[in-house]
């Protein structure tokens, strides 16, 4: 921890509260700032006289993170969904600042992500100054739901809380399925699927899109990957799987007419909405955090499902579809297709002991 400037947390705090008396909390040692934080970011406690609570997240280095054009690209498009959404009445934090390097001694340090006994440092140290949301993990909510343990009026309460925030998200306007960014006049626009995993390209914007069919935001997503693969560039140790894998995926995409059709209406989903990313208190949701990598499936897709990059895994993964549904797993993180989507291909195969 000793590399994160506290003087210069401070002088952003008192810039963006200029009359407003406040303290900070910098954790000495990593360990003492687990309590507020996660596998990717560590947070700073910023405390005002007048009550309010704000929260520093300053992200970890994690390899996965590409070069700075790309981290620059996915901190802006978070703050901005931040904001969007907040503006909309969500249950998220008020973002007050977001930039890159300016809390870090060297104006590039950083923890490295999952090993806290590193020195890697990440080139931009990103930071998310926000809001503190009094709300807590719904971890211990998912572990009732999955033993059953959790009481049927609890169950209820979350249900209906969490599905209210969902029906009133899918109303709110969107124009693709890609990320808001800003352009060269500074209008936040919908602009290239910003997701995890690979890039889709070596070159910027290192995303495609937007797009308005599920059928070219994922065979975009897999000319790239398997483009990285020619190259020798990612899943070295089994090529021939990865490509045989990749191809099918296209040709299922390619398959089915209905991935072709043309959405004209699209709605924000989190990317991750596991129990760590939502805030609960007393059952009813309080806040949904952590927006990185969300994406805007079009309305047809309203029945979601979260699906993990094919980058970040050791075997090659893909879902082929299955009890009547199209859902290709194939790095488009939290892409969905819609379970109306009728399909008469096979069960899943394995291969290597790893689905395909």
């Amino acid at each position: 921890m000793q590399d994160i400037d506290g003087d210069a947390i401070q002088r952003r705090i008192a810039e963006l509260r200029p009359d407003a008396p406040f303290q900070i909390k910098i954790p000495e040692t990593e360990d003492d700032a687990l309590q507020l934080s996660g596998s990717y970011n560590i947070h700073i406690e910023v405390s005002f006289a007048d009550g309010v609570e704000w929260l520093v997240r300053i992200a970890k280095y994690s390899r996965g993170d590409g070069p700075s054009e790309l981290q620059k690209q996915v901190l802006e498009s978070e703050a901005l969904t931040y904001k969007m959404l907040f503006d909309h009445g969500m249950p998220l934090a008020a973002v007050h600042h977001w930039g890159a390097g300016e809390f870090s001694k060297t104006h590039s340090r950083c923890f490295e992500s999952g090993n806290k006994d590193s020195d890697h440092l990440d080139p931009l140290c990103r930071h998310l100054i926000y809001d503190r949301l009094l709300g807590s993990s719904s971890e211990e909510i998912e572990v009732g739901l999955a033993d059953g343990t959790m009481s049927e009026e609890d169950l209820r309460t979350f249900a209906e809380s969490y599905a209210g925030i969902s029906i009133k998200m899918s109303k709110m306007p969107c124009g693709s399925i890609g990320s808001l960014i800003k352009n060269e006049e500074g209008e936040v626009i919908w602009g290239p699927l910003l997701h995890g995993g690979y890039p889709d390209t070596l070159e910027v914007p290192y995303f495609g899109g937007p797009f308005h069919t599920l059928r070219d935001a994922y065979t975009h997503r897999i000319d790239g990957l398997i483009e990285l693969l020619k190259r020798g560039l990612i899943h070295r140790k089994s090529p021939l799987v990865h490509y045989l894998a990749f191809k099918e995926a296209r040709r299922l995409v390619m398959a089915d007419p209905t991935f072709a059709e043309q959405e004209t209406t699209f709605y924000i989903r989190h990317p991750d909405c596991s129990g760590a990313n939502i805030l609960s208190k007393d059952f009813k949701v309080v806040g949904l955090i952590d927006w990185e990598w969300y994406v805007e499936p079009p309305s047809s897709s309203k029945w979601v499902l979260t699906i993990t990059g094919l980058g970040r895994l050791q075997k090659p993964q893909l879902s082929l579809p299955r009890n009547g549904h199209t859902i290709p797993t194939l790095g488009l993180q939290g892409t969905t297709a819609s379970p109306q989507r009728k399909s008469s291909f096979v069960k899943p195969i394995r291969i290597r002991g790893g689905p395909i």
